[in-house]
């Protein structure tokens, strides 16, 4: 199935995975490669013109193209919905899956077309940045900077109680806010195309054109039309490919009644990210307000799948999670897994408006051993219990 033979509604995360997927790493459509097809179809233009490209190195020429590719695509996305908690999770959703492919490296290369694209909201039609000094200039400068600026500090600060303590999981969380608000206001197509055009000119210098070619080498006319066709063509097409859906939230839970889905299922805890609220030194919560879920965690399980959105509303469960990330952490061998459950509350306690977690710290690699039989079939009995069983935990006292 092609990538536009998708369902009229289908979830944020699914969609992308498959773009990402069948556009940019090689998985097989219809029996065909699709992402190396585009790699050749844009190399072989390129060095047709200037055979000098040839030199490229071929691993590079693909890293360039793709970060080139899902920095355009992720425009597209934020221009598409207008959406920005949605484009925010869609900025995460893009990390973690390069993070879970060990490709780091692309998202590195990402924040240079990123930072490229920001800048072309202050440049005037020449593609020249805009001064301080003319009033039409600095008009422009205090929006796109106010702009940003606010729509950074209204996601951020009831998210990060101290900003400046912030565990490595927060940065990059808060670095993903910031590639999402360098979008505000941007259209690379306005006037000439500056913004195609800049993406196009930092295209090759990362290839490293000049240092193959020497200092004073500049691209044919033909050329450059060839180089700037290649991020109009990303970006089009995935502006034609979002629409051809209708995209949906991952699932959310937030209800009892959705949370009773997965009533006493093993969910690995993937983040934790307090809402504005924070357990004080003497051990007591702290809410932001009255309405505002205490935290919100990203979860997988084998019923529902990966990339599960939870929303912690219960002061209790947010205290012993907050014990785990924040107060004990969490080490790089360790993982958080939770049950959500209304069935093991003491006599004559009733489940409503009670505390529903278990919080477990367990070895790594103990959810799969949980869910899955054919993970690690030589550890049986007594010795597969040890490296699942919990490291640490935390129960409500209401619970037997």
């Amino acid at each position: 199935m092609g990538i536009f033979s998708s369902k009229p509604k289908v979830d944020m995360e699914s969609f992308c995975r498959d773009y990402y997927d069948s556009q940019m790493f090689h998985a097989v459509v219809d029996g065909e490669d699709g992402s190396q097809k585009i790699l050749d179809a844009a190399f072989k233009l390129l060095t047709d013109s200037a055979p000098s490209f040839l030199k490229v190195a071929p691993a590079l020429f693909e890293l360039e193209m793709i970060a080139m590719h899902l920095e355009l695509f992720a425009l597209a996305f934020f221009k598409r919905l207008s959406n920005f908690e949605q484009a925010v999770q869609h900025s995460i959703f893009t990390l973690r899956y390069l993070q879970n492919k060990g490709r780091s490296d692309i998202w590195e290369a990402m924040g240079k077309y990123n930072t490229a694209i920001a800048q072309t909201a202050t440049m005037d039609a020449s593609g020249q940045k805009m001064s301080g000094d003319t009033a039409i200039g600095r008009m422009r400068i205090t929006k796109v900077n106010f702009s940003r600026f606010e729509t950074f500090k209204k996601w951020v600060e009831p998210r990060f109680s101290d900003p400046d303590n912030l565990t490595a999981n927060e940065k990059e969380i808060v670095g993903c806010v910031t590639r999402v608000c360098n979008r505000i206001e941007v259209d690379i197509m306005r006037d000439t195309q500056i913004g195609n055009r800049m993406i196009a000119g930092l295209f090759l210098e990362r290839l490293g054109m000049e240092n193959i070619c020497g200092k004073d080498w500049q691209p044919s006319k033909d050329l450059g039309l060839r180089i700037a066709s290649q991020p109009l063509s990303m970006y089009e097409f995935s502006t034609q490919a979002l629409k051809t859906v209708d995209l949906q939230p991952s699932l959310v839970l937030l209800k009892d009644k959705e949370w009773s889905q997965i009533d006493g299922e093993a969910c690995r805890v993937t983040d934790f990210t307090p809402l504005g609220s924070v357990v004080d030194k003497d051990g007591k919560v702290k809410a932001m307000d009255m309405t505002t879920p205490y935290a919100s965690i990203t979860i997988e399980c084998r019923k529902l799948g990966k990339n599960i959105t939870g929303y912690i509303t219960h002061k209790i469960d947010f205290g012993h999670l907050w014990a785990a990330f924040k107060e004990r952490t969490v080490r790089e061998d360790e993982e958080v897994i939770i049950f959500w459950t209304t069935k093991n509350y003491k006599r004559f306690v009733a489940s409503f408006g009670m505390p529903k977690l278990l919080v477990w710290v367990c070895p790594k690699g103990a959810f799969e051993l949980m869910t899955n039989n054919d993970y690690k079939p030589e550890l049986t009995g007594e010795a597969r219990w040890n490296a699942m069983s919990p490291i640490i935990e935390w129960k409500p006292e209401v619970m037997e």
